[in-house]
């Protein structure tokens, strides 16, 4: 956590809409062939969904 923490508070944090982004263009390029594909995009659109909830809750 701390190097999420470092990157929010001295910069290098991307704006969520930004980060939704580079989520879905992410798991277009996963390998659908990789034997860990599913589990991976089920965690990445988790995590994608969470940031999209938490966006929408601070409007």
């Amino acid at each position: 956590m701390t190097v999420i923490e470092d990157l929010a508070v001295n910069g290098g944090a991307i704006s969520p809409e930004e980060a939704l982004i580079e989520l879905g263009d992410y798991i277009e390029h996963l390998d659908p062939a990789h034997e860990d594909y599913d589990k991976s995009v089920v965690l990445l659109m988790r995590i994608a969904a969470s940031m999209w909830k938490q966006q929408r809750l601070s409007h």
